[in-house]
């Protein structure tokens, strides 16, 4: 079975999105995970549990992966520290910029 995180909605608990089916290792679960607090939740910064703990941040809404990096493996992350909140809301500002430049280059 291939580990993925389920995004439920909490009064109907019905699936709303699977962020990573097929990414994470076979066999290795996600240790933690923390929504993004600046845009209500609109990412997930996710850290599996394999030898190289990969950070990896979901949009919620279209289940896609925009960034990862491996962290430290012999220090306990906190996903809802400062810094990686500081590090979704950068990568989440560079998407929203890249977006923006589309748009208007298209014009």
């Amino acid at each position: 079975m291939q580990a993925c995180v389920h995004i439920w909605d909490s009064t109907t608990l019905v699936t709303l999105q699977q962020i990573g089916l097929g990414t994470f290792q076979r066999g290795v679960g996600v240790g933690s995970l923390a929504f993004s607090i600046a845009d209500s939740g609109a990412f997930l910064c996710v850290i599996d549990d394999s030898n190289e703990h990969i950070l990896s941040v979901w949009d919620c809404t279209k289940g896609t992966k925009h960034a990862e990096i491996k962290v430290n493996k012999d220090c306990e992350v906190e996903v809802n520290s400062p810094a990686i909140q500081a590090l979704i809301s950068l990568i989440t500002s560079t998407i929203h910029l890249r977006s923006s430049c589309s748009f208007l280059k298209g014009r």
